[in-house]
């Protein structure tokens, strides 16, 4: 098991050596630790939402396809947040950790702006895929973060990597090439389809992967999930409503439209 340095708690330890070896155990005092058994049952909540939500995204656009439109869902979705993350705040006792504290932080930058893409990559691959297909390229994820965790934080590399990494794209493989049209698609070739949400896809597993590092990078420097969240959803307010903008597109206000956004956010 990994150790955690003297005075210092054990953050998401899991397996030994795994993803939190190297320069991750030199965190700076951290106001919570969390057991083995603790991270992992955090990990499979996060894992059970995020599927919830990835599913939800579908299901908003087939009850309302006249109304769907992908950044408008960011918007709102995003647009609610901090009203969920807010009392989450009072009950850890939190404070926001004052912007002028952060913008020299490249990280931050990263983890704030990056969070835009993965939203939008992820409904652009659901454009092209179904949902099952479109959540096997976020599960490959891993694969980027791996490399991305050995090359900026340290990380102990192992075979073993390699092995699940090939198995991991081969089964990608065999989902992908099995993908027909599907009625947002119509009137396309099923190479076009596959083409284009395998090209969204390795996008997405490119963000996802920055998204994660950049996480880690900030927890490193004591910057805390609920300032993370309330920086993130300010930008991912303000970042929808300049594309829509640019690309003369009106802002979605159906009200049931709106509510299963603000649902989603809260997930």
């Amino acid at each position: 098991m990994t150790q955690a340095t003297p005075g210092i708690p054990l953050i998401y330890d899991t397996m030994d050596d795994d993803f939190t070896q190297g320069k991750l155990g030199t965190v700076k005092e951290k106001k919570k630790g969390y057991s083995e058994n603790m991270s992992l049952f955090l990990n499979a909540l996060a894992l059970i939402t995020s599927g919830l939500c990835q599913f939800h995204f579908k299901l908003t656009k087939k009850h309302y396809p006249n109304d769907y439109e992908e950044y408008s869902y960011c918007f709102w979705r995003y647009f609610f947040s901090p009203i969920v993350n807010y009392p989450i705040m009072l009950y850890n006792k939190s404070s926001l950790i004052e912007f002028s504290k952060l913008k020299g932080n490249i990280w931050f930058w990263v983890r704030t702006i990056d969070q835009f893409f993965v939203f939008e990559t992820y409904l652009f691959i659901l454009s092209f895929f179904r949902t099952s297909t479109a959540t096997c390229f976020v599960s490959m994820s891993p694969a980027v973060i791996l490399i991305l965790s050995c090359v900026i934080l340290g990380e102990k590399f192992y075979m073993r990597y390699i092995y699940g990494i090939v198995i991991c794209f081969i089964g990608v493989l065999f989902i992908v090439s099995n993908e027909r049209r599907n009625p947002s698609t119509e009137g396309e070739t099923t190479f076009w389809i596959i083409f284009m949400g395998t090209f969204w896809g390795i996008v997405q597993l490119i963000t996802v992967a920055l998204h994660r590092v950049s996480s880690k990078m900030l927890l490193r420097d004591v910057i805390d999930e609920d300032t993370q969240i309330m920086y993130t959803s300010f930008v991912n307010c303000i970042m929808p409503l300049v594309t829509l903008i640019l690309v003369g597109k009106r802002l979605s206000c159906q009200i049931g439209f709106v509510i299963n956004c603000a649902f989603n956010g809260a997930l």
